[in-house]
Order: C-alpha cells, then structure tokens, then sequence
C-alpha cells in the first residue's frame, strides 16, 4: 500500500525558511528604558560610519511624557544652550542589531518629541544604519518633522532602498542589495533626535523595526517544463495596488483579498531548471512589502509506477519500478540509500540507473532482513540518492507479508 512518492531538488528544502514568522522587535519602554542611548554624531552631516563625540553614550531618563501620554526616554541636550554645536541621536539596543535581514521591506516606526525654546529647526540625517562595511542615510521631508511641541510624532522609515544614500545625503542612492547587506550584519541603528537649534529636550517611545510579512506560494514547486500556472500568494495586508513578482519581474496579479493574491506564471518562467524569488510589491511605491518565498523548479521529477513485496530466505524482497514523470532526461541516476523500518537494505549499494528518458522507467530489487519488522506491519521505505542537478529522496508504506 503506498501513500506517498515525491522526488526533490536539493533546493527545495529552502522552501520552508521563505514563510517562516519572524516577530517585530519592540521597546513600549513599560518598565524601563530598555538600554536605549543618546550620542552625539557631528554636525554638519556625522562622519561614515559615524564617531560618537562628548562623553557619548549618554544615559537618558526614563518616565511617562508627552500628549498623548506615552512612556518613554527623554534627555537635554547635551551640547547645552547654544544654537550650535552636533546633533543629538537616539542609538538603538543589541536586540535592535545583529542579523535584521528580514526586516528588509519592513520599517522602523518610533514616537518623537523635540521641544525648544524658539531657535528654530535644522536639516539633518534622519536615520543612519551602519553594517556590512556601509553607513546607509534616510532624510525625512519637513512636513514629517517633530513640530517642537509636547505632541508625540510618529515617525515611519521604510527599509526598502527608496530613499536610502550611501554615506551622506548627497551620496549614492543605495541599491537593494545595500540595504539587505547592511542589515543582515547591522552594527548601530542612530535615529535623530534633535531638530531644533538652541536649548532643546529630546523624547523617545514606542520603537517598532517592522519585519516584512512573510508569505506562503502554492504551488512551491513544478518541474522545469511545466505549463503556464496560476500562483496564490498567501499573506496579510495586501493592498489591490500590490503586484506579485517573479525574480523581481511583475506579474499578471489578481487581488483576492487582503490575504490573498494570485498571479499568472507563464511557462517560460519554469522552462529551465533553478529557482525563483517571489514577493508583493506595491505598484504605488514600488516598494517590495514582503521577504521573498523561493519557487523551487527541479529539472525533472522520478516515482515509484509500482511496488511488489515478498519474504525471500533473509527477510523481504522489494521490486520497485522507478519512472521519469518529468520533461527533461534525467541522467547520471544513483540509488545511494535504502531503508525499511530504518533498516539498511542488504543489497550492495549504489545502483546505478544511469540514465531515464522523460517517461521510461526502471527496475530495481532490494532486499531486507527480517530484523526490519513482522508479518502484518506497515513500515516505511525510503529511498535516497541523486541525478544530474537534482536530489532523489522516495517514500511509501509497505505492508509486510
């Protein structure tokens, strides 16, 4: 009796790590400042990768401020009263750092409020990431800047490349694969605080470095050669601007809901063994809003067409007929493993098929101790080994004699 045949790609055991749920990093700053600091980067635009000046790290109060009310970290400017000097900035904790690459198509939302007395405002990076070998610099449009007031400001920057320079504002604009560099080996995350000249107080709260929503593909797989296909993107927060991409390539979309898109897959794109990048992107933005999903394409596909167990002197003998249900030939075949019950089979190993045309098949007979279970027992066999470009893992359920 057998319940199930399949034969992967290496690759394809990379599917499961695309829809894996990663939780956003936080600070509600509910009991304590939560290792939050304040440095001092110098101004006009710090250096790449920036150098804290003064007795930087600070060390700021922690304590309820601000309309709405909102806990959160506070500190005076440390450069003191006057209306020069370097820009104070918030420095991110270790749980902020380290590998974020999942955050790439995410965001870093926080609360801010910079009070003064009347000196005025002044341009400066607004957000600064450090790592990789690369300093990457975002500067906010006015019209988003704390407005001097007691009032909170929500501040939200994307980490998509949009908007994002390579050491300072008038650098290069920074590419997909910067970002996703940078945030893979993220050293120091500086988010300004200070942007009134003069004597000013700097606030803090509710920090969200936003991870992209994963994402769910069926199909997650088709051997090279199949037919034009519909792909269904499962997710969350979908918009009906969004646009599901193939390496990057849109591609015909229909929104569903905000849950579900699909998307038509033409057979080109499975034509040649490999595989494929799939993500949303909104077509409003062009940002990509979530992680890639990996759309595994083996060159070819083999399957146990039939199966016969029967006792033999030492225990069982297993005749399996294996057959090419793909498209393309599959060469160089190893049968290199072969277990019933977890027990290794006791014919020598490997056997060599050598080579199976699109739709042939094969023979092969293995044989088992009787140590491998009982008359009357439903063991699992698994068999294992390669081919040309690909791997071959096979199981079924067979029903000892």
């Amino acid at each position: 009796m057998k319940i199930d045949t399949v034969a992967f790609l290496c690759a394809m055991a990379l599917i499961g790590a695309a829809s894996d749920c990663f939780a956003d990093v936080t600070s509600t700053f509910a009991f304590s400042s939560e290792g939050w600091v304040s440095v001092m980067l110098a101004y006009p635009q710090p250096s790449a990768p920036p150098t804290p000046l003064g007795s930087s790290p600070y060390t700021p109060n922690y304590g309820t401020y601000g309309t709405p009310a909102e806990k959160g970290v506070s500190l005076l400017d440390p450069d003191g009263n006057s209306a020069t000097g370097n820009t104070q900035y918030w420095s991110a904790p270790a749980k902020f750092l380290g590998n974020q690459a999942q955050a790439y198509g995410g965001s870093i939302a926080y609360d801010l409020i910079d009070t003064n007395v009347g000196d005025g405002p002044y341009a400066e990076e607004d957000a600064i990431l450090v790592g990789g070998g690369l300093t990457l610099v975002y500067v906010l449009p006015m019209a988003d800047w704390p407005d001097g007031t007691t009032n909170w400001k929500r501040i939200t920057i994307p980490l998509t490349e949009a908007g994002w320079t390579i050491s300072s504002p008038s650098g290069t604009a920074a590419t997909a694969d910067n970002l996703k560099t940078a945030l893979a080996s993220l050293k120091h995350l500086y988010m300004r605080a200070e942007y009134q000249l003069g004597p000013d107080t700097a606030y803090l709260a509710n920090v969200d470095l936003k991870y992209a929503p994963s994402t769910s593909i069926q199909p997650s797989s088709l051997i090279a050669g199949s037919a034009s296909f519909t792909l269904t993107v499962n997710g969350s927060n979908f918009l009906s601007s969004d646009t599901v991409a193939w390496n990057g390539v849109p591609l015909n979309t229909t929104y569903v809901s905000s849950s579900r898109l699909t998307a038509q897959v033409p057979a080109g794109d499975v034509a040649v063994a490999g595989s494929a990048a799939v993500s949303v992107v909104n077509t409003v933005s062009g940002d990509q809003t979530t992680n890639p999903a990996l759309f595994a394409i083996p060159l070819t596909s083999l399957a146990i067409a039939s199966e016969s167990i029967k006792t033999n002197a030492g225990g069982y003998s297993i005749t399996l007929t294996l057959k090419n249900t793909g498209f393309n030939a599959a060469t160089n075949v190893l049968l290199t493993g072969a277990y019933l019950a977890n027990t290794a089979s006791s014919t020598a190993l490997p056997i060599d098929i050598a080579s199976l045309a699109p739709l042939t098949t094969e023979t092969v007979t293995l044989n088992f101790p009787s140590s491998a279970g009982n008359a009357g027992d439903q063991e699992f066999l698994v068999l294992d080994g390669s081919y040309a470009g690909g791997a071959i893992v096979l199981t079924s359920v067979e029903l000892l004699p």
